[in-house]
């Protein structure tokens, strides 16, 4: 009978370490899912804003519509307008892009006439703007820098002669040390050596190595 109760009780209390393990594991896991999550999130929107550093052309355009209040038609057809007909910006791409820009808080809705959104950049998206329109007038300009020069095509450094180099040379110190009469006098003295012991000579007999050693 005794015999039955402790075999009882080490049952239960292997059900009761059993359930702790079980619900430590599935905290641990959930853990673990929601920083895998987290950590996605935080790549995803990292990404979104290095891709927003360089604008596309679509994206370049459409916010220059939007340095004044503008609604999506009126976005495409001063795109057209203005582009002479050169960039066409889609309803598809530019809805999408607009949903993404209010979300980055690059455009703000400020209005909403005839069922059509009215929207403006912001003080952000002003900014990515202008920064985008100096970068795009630097690579003209360095263009302009490109087609324009007419100096000689460089060419790399040529070694000295035997193709040693100054900055081969290494210093090596030297201590010396006399004795006179019992007593031990010390003196340092600096030698510069050529690094480039193993220089290469093409003689004709073959392949020959120079050098101090």
């Amino acid at each position: 009978m005794h015999c039955r109760k402790v075999m009882t009780l080490l049952l239960a209390f292997s059900f009761f370490c059993l359930y702790i393990v079980c619900q430590l594991t599935y905290t641990a896991s959930n853990d673990i899912l929601n920083l895998d999550i987290s950590n996605i999130d935080i790549k995803e929107k990292k990404m979104a804003r290095e891709q927003l550093k360089n604008l596309t052309e679509p994206m370049y355009y459409i916010l220059l519509a939007l340095i004044n209040e503008n609604h999506g038609y009126g976005i495409m057809q001063m795109v057209d307008e203005l582009t002479d007909g050169r960039v066409e910006v889609g309803a598809g791409t530019l809805y999408a892009l607009l949903g993404r820009f209010e979300k980055e808080g690059i455009i703000v809705q400020t209005a909403e006439e005839n069922r059509r959104k009215i929207y403006k950049l912001t003080d952000k998206g002003m900014e990515l703007v202008k920064g985008e329109f100096i970068r795009l007038n630097q690579l003209v300009s360095d263009g302009q820098k490109f087609f324009e020069y007419d100096g000689d095509r460089k060419e790399p450094p040529e070694d000295g002669d035997g193709g040693e180099k100054e900055t081969d040379k290494v210093r090596v110190r030297v201590l010396t040390t006399a004795f006179s009469g019992g007593d031990t006098k010390a003196g340092e003295a600096e030698q510069e050596e050529e690094g480039s012991k193993g220089r290469l000579n093409g003689g004709r007999g073959g392949l020959s190595y120079g050098g101090t050693y």
